[in-house]
């Protein structure tokens, strides 16, 4: 039976799938952030250094599908003449969407330990895979600076991005903060913890670059870093090496107080 409201039809596809998915993403972002509510941290070794889940392409989109199908429904339920079956089809479709999305995302994520890295890309049909230290070839390393929005001081984003053999990579220092404590150990000290393996195996210390090849820093960015940590600079100017060979010609006068 169709609704109305004043004069008008109803359009309650649209508005379930629309707010539902509002309320519901508002209530998975949360959860997202207790360590007992993930799935993937439930699967993990008590002896995880940190952790953090990860979003995909596929799960995003199947994520927020329903708010898509919302935006669809707008339209195309009021052309449909509030057909029944077209409301209940798009409502149907939407409510799918987003329960694979959140299965899918559920058990993805990346943990650290003493040895190792674990991660899995979704959480449907994926066993966790490992990479161990042992196996790193190259390390990637920069800091920049970012002022938030409304803000008037400076925040910085340190990266420590590591290169497998298997060409796995992640960066397990990217915005102090995302890769969540599994026991009492900072960001850094497992940062540190696996710089040391790193230069054990030799790998190779380069400068992180973006998409265009431009060095990724910012100028005093490690002056700040270091007071943040409440550390000596030295012992970032170590962690923040690169090899020659990895700079280009005209960044050879790049020295870690610039970047």
């Amino acid at each position: 039976m169709t609704r109305y409201l004043g004069h008008k039809p109803f359009n309650w596809p649209a508005a379930i799938l629309i707010f539902g998915w509002m309320a519901l993403g508002l209530i998975v972002g949360l959860g997202a952030n207790v360590a007992e509510l993930s799935p993937f941290y439930s699967s993990l070794q008590p002896d995880v250094l940190m952790w953090r889940p990860e979003m995909s392409l596929v799960g995003l989109v199947l994520f927020v599908s329903p708010m898509v199908i919302g935006g669809l429904a707008c339209w195309l339920v009021p052309f449909s003449g509030y057909s029944r079956p077209v409301s209940l089809a798009l409502v149907g479709s939407g409510i799918l969407a987003f329960a694979v999305g959140v299965a899918w995302e559920a058990g993805a994520g990346v943990a650290v330990y003493s040895d190792r890295v674990l991660y899995r890309s979704s959480g449907i049909g994926e066993p966790l895979r490992a990479e161990r230290f042992a196996d790193i070839q190259r390390v990637e390393t920069a800091c920049s600076s970012y002022r938030s929005r409304g803000s008037s001081s400076l925040r910085v984003n340190p990266i420590y991005r590591v290169v497998f053999a298997s060409g796995y990579s992640t960066d397990v220092w990217t915005e102090s903060g995302t890769l969540r404590g599994g026991r009492s150990t900072s960001a850094f000290d497992t940062v540190r913890l696996i710089d040391t393996q790193a230069r054990a195996v030799g790998a190779v210390r380069a400068p992180a670059r973006k998409p265009d090849g431009t060095l990724i820093g910012s100028r005093g960015c490690l002056d700040r870093l270091a007071t943040n940590l409440s550390i000596g600079r030295g012992e970032l100017n170590d962690l923040f090496e690169v090899h020659r060979s990895e700079l280009k010609a005209y960044e050879y006068t790049v020295r870690p107080a610039d970047r």
